[in-house]
């Protein structure tokens, strides 16, 4: 995690977060992967086309996280070459993968997230297109707590 894309998330969830990702990526598919947190009211520029899904994550104490997961376009491809699939262009495919990434590192969270100690409900996660359609969707909640988790 960079020091310089520093987000209102408690230190807990951002950590937990990263360790998913990365065990997700590199233990699961053996992806080495380069992973950044970006505020989300105050993103910097992404060079390249991403894959998004959103996620809500309710505290006993009544605080909300919402965060954005974005894979690079080349991370759906990588994992399913882990199955012998090559070069993949149905968009049915690569969501389904997304999904499926979405599902395992989330669910890893949780459970990183309860062995800390946290109480958490976490929703499903949600395909959504672009950023502008996660802060369109979520921007106005009662919390500071949005981020954007980027994966290339």
């Amino acid at each position: 995690m960079n020091d310089r894309y520093n987000t209102n998330f408690d230190s807990d969830i951002s950590g937990a977060m990263e360790k998913a990702v990365l065990s997700t990526l590199c233990d699961t598919y053996s992806i080495t992967s380069r992973y950044n947190i970006y505020k989300i009211k105050n993103e910097e520029q992404i060079n390249q086309p991403y894959f998004y899904s959103a996620l809500k994550i309710r505290q006993t104490d009544g605080r909300e996280n919402v965060m954005l997961l974005g894979f690079s376009k080349d991370i759906p491809n990588k994992v399913l070459e882990n199955y012998g699939f090559h070069d993949i262009k149905d968009n049915s495919i690569i969501n389904d993968c997304i999904e499926e990434i979405s599902n395992i590192i989330y669910g890893k969270l949780k459970k990183i997230l309860i062995s800390s100690g946290y109480n958490v409900a976490i929703n499903l996660p949600e395909l959504v297109e672009s950023t502008a359609e996660f802060e369109n969707k979520y921007g106005s909640t009662n919390t500071k707590n949005n981020a954007i988790f980027c994966i290339r």
